[in-house]
């Protein structure tokens, strides 16, 4: 399956590149702001990545290029982390909440994909065009191992243990498809350098598991908005 999306990748890159009538060539590089959508967002926070890419022009208004990107959410989201437990305190039945603050946990993905600018607009020192993208990611899911004791107080000020949580280690590595869609602008610079400036939408369709034991859902799918800024050689032969 891999191979064949590969394979796949590299016919319509090769069949749009034959086709091209300009030889311009692009290459460049982008640091990028990763804000996590929907359930990852219950997991992580924002995190900063880094890509390169090169391609080519395949026709006056279209231009492919091959991406490879790393990023890895390593910054928890401990405002979005809580254990629920029902206890009965001083005679009655409280629901406690108590927060994960000891929890470890990364999400590292490292992606090659294809992607396509379309234009909608060019002059000789600014662009702005839509773009879209589809490829494939390894990614590493880790969760350190869990050990806490939750406990409370009464009204005599006693300490009182609600729960004790003991969740092994768990990690998951996983090859899956993903796709994106966005917008860029690019504003020349210097000669062959441009400056841009990037927004998209990205999935992967990726599966965290859950962790019952510390009310830890599962993530069915990575989704995220994604901020870049690069620059970008444009170069004629």
């Amino acid at each position: 399956m891999k191979i064949n999306l590969l394979a796949l990748l590299v016919l319509i890159i090769a069949a749009n590149f034959s086709n091209a009538q300009n030889n311009i060539w692009y290459s460049g590089g982008d640091v990028s702001y990763y804000a996590p959508i929907g359930s990852l967002k219950d997991r992580f926070k924002p995190t900063l990545g880094y890509s390169a890419v090169f391609g080519k022009n395949t026709s006056k208004d279209w231009i492919w290029y091959g991406k490879i990107e790393y990023f890895n959410f390593d910054k928890v989201n401990y405002d979005r982390l809580n254990v629920k437990r029902k206890f009965t305190v001083d005679g009655s039945e409280k629901q406690l909440s108590f927060p994960l603050n000891k929890l470890k946990m990364n999400l590292e993905i490292i992606g090659l994909s294809a992607n396509a600018n379309v234009n909608y607009f060019a002059s000789d020192f600014w662009e702005t065009n839509v773009n879209f993208g589809f490829g494939i990611y390894k990614w590493i899911g880790n969760r350190r191992d869990f050990i806490d004791s939750l406990v409370t107080r009464n009204s005599s000020d006693s300490l009182l243990l609600v729960d004790y949580i003991d969740v092994p280690e768990k990690q998951q590595s996983e090859w899956s498809g993903g796709f994106n869609i966005g917008a860029e602008t690019a504003i020349k610079l210097y000669g062959p350098v441009w400056f841009t400036l990037g927004a998209q939408y990205k999935i992967i369709i990726g599966e965290l598991w859950p962790a019952l034991k510390i009310d830890l859902e599962n993530v069915s799918t990575f989704q995220m908005a994604e901020l870049r800024a690069g620059i970008k050689l444009k170069l004629n032969f």
